[in-house]
Protein backbone atom coordinates (compact mmCIF):
# COMPACT_ATOMS: atom_id res chain seq x y z
CA UNK A 1 0.00 0.00 0.00
CA UNK A 2 1.30 3.34 -1.03
CA UNK A 3 1.77 6.33 1.73
CA UNK A 4 -0.16 9.33 1.93
CA UNK A 5 0.58 12.74 1.78
CA UNK A 6 -2.69 14.28 3.92
CA UNK A 7 -2.67 18.11 5.57
CA UNK A 8 -5.25 19.84 7.29
CA UNK A 9 -6.63 20.12 11.39
CA UNK A 10 -8.16 16.42 11.62
CA UNK A 11 -7.84 13.66 14.18
CA UNK A 12 -5.36 11.14 12.58
CA UNK A 13 -7.03 8.65 10.91
CA UNK A 14 -10.64 10.58 9.76
CA UNK A 15 -9.26 12.31 6.58
CA UNK A 16 -11.26 10.95 3.74
CA UNK A 17 -9.15 9.08 1.00
CA UNK A 18 -11.93 7.96 -1.58
CA UNK A 19 -15.41 8.66 -2.71
CA UNK A 20 -18.09 6.35 -3.94
CA UNK A 21 -20.82 6.69 -5.61
CA UNK A 22 -24.15 5.20 -6.78
CA UNK A 23 -22.22 2.94 -8.92
CA UNK A 24 -18.53 1.54 -9.84
CA UNK A 25 -15.68 1.23 -7.01
CA UNK A 26 -14.17 3.83 -4.57
CA UNK A 27 -12.04 7.09 -6.47
CA UNK A 28 -8.82 7.97 -5.05
CA UNK A 29 -7.49 11.50 -5.31
CA UNK A 30 -5.30 12.03 -8.49
CA UNK A 31 -1.28 13.76 -8.23
CA UNK A 32 -2.62 16.71 -6.61
CA UNK A 33 -4.74 15.16 -3.86
CA UNK A 34 -8.14 16.23 -6.23
CA UNK A 35 -11.19 14.18 -6.51
CA UNK A 36 -12.70 15.65 -9.24
CA UNK A 37 -17.16 15.60 -9.05
CA UNK A 38 -18.28 16.48 -12.71
CA UNK A 39 -22.06 17.17 -13.31
CA UNK A 40 -22.63 16.11 -16.82
CA UNK A 41 -25.62 16.74 -18.77
CA UNK A 42 -27.82 19.17 -17.53
CA UNK A 43 -26.48 18.92 -13.99
CA UNK A 44 -23.34 21.85 -12.58
CA UNK A 45 -21.64 21.39 -9.48
CA UNK A 46 -20.51 24.22 -7.75
CA UNK A 47 -17.62 24.16 -5.15
CA UNK A 48 -17.18 26.93 -2.59
CA UNK A 49 -13.94 26.00 -0.86
CA UNK A 50 -15.07 29.05 1.86
CA UNK A 51 -18.10 26.55 3.21
CA UNK A 52 -15.83 23.57 2.28
CA UNK A 53 -19.64 22.83 0.29
CA UNK A 54 -20.08 21.04 -3.66
CA UNK A 55 -24.09 22.67 -4.42
CA UNK A 56 -25.36 19.97 -7.29
CA UNK A 57 -28.12 21.90 -8.97
CA UNK A 58 -30.23 20.42 -12.21
CA UNK A 59 -29.90 23.03 -14.79
CA UNK A 60 -32.22 21.70 -17.66
CA UNK A 61 -35.47 21.83 -18.51
CA UNK A 62 -37.15 19.00 -17.12
CA UNK A 63 -40.13 17.66 -19.03
CA UNK A 64 -42.54 15.14 -18.95
CA UNK A 65 -42.79 12.68 -22.04
CA UNK A 66 -46.26 11.21 -21.57
CA UNK A 67 -49.34 12.03 -18.87
CA UNK A 68 -51.66 9.30 -18.39
CA UNK A 69 -55.39 10.20 -17.91
CA UNK A 70 -58.45 8.93 -17.21
CA UNK A 71 -58.89 8.27 -21.14
CA UNK A 72 -55.51 6.74 -22.26
CA UNK A 73 -52.40 8.78 -22.27
CA UNK A 74 -51.70 12.04 -23.67
CA UNK A 75 -48.19 12.85 -25.20
CA UNK A 76 -47.23 15.84 -26.30
CA UNK A 77 -46.48 16.78 -29.72
CA UNK A 78 -43.44 19.55 -30.15
CA UNK A 79 -43.22 19.55 -26.56
CA UNK A 80 -46.49 21.29 -26.37
CA UNK A 81 -49.83 19.67 -24.62
CA UNK A 82 -53.24 21.02 -24.60
CA UNK A 83 -55.48 21.18 -22.22
CA UNK A 84 -58.97 21.90 -23.62
CA UNK A 85 -62.23 22.41 -20.97
CA UNK A 86 -65.69 21.26 -21.49
CA UNK A 87 -68.53 20.48 -19.96
CA UNK A 88 -68.43 23.68 -17.85
CA UNK A 89 -64.70 23.25 -16.98
CA UNK A 90 -62.78 26.48 -17.65
CA UNK A 91 -58.60 25.98 -18.68
CA UNK A 92 -56.19 29.09 -19.01
CA UNK A 93 -52.71 28.89 -18.71
CA UNK A 94 -49.25 29.86 -19.74
CA UNK A 95 -46.60 27.87 -21.34
CA UNK A 96 -43.14 28.44 -23.00
CA UNK A 97 -43.28 30.15 -26.20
Amino acid sequence: MGSYFISGVFPPGTAVVTLTGDVGGPVGPDFANNINILGGADIMVTGNPGTNTLTIDFTGAAAASSFPTDSGTATPAGGVLNIFGADGIATSGAGKS
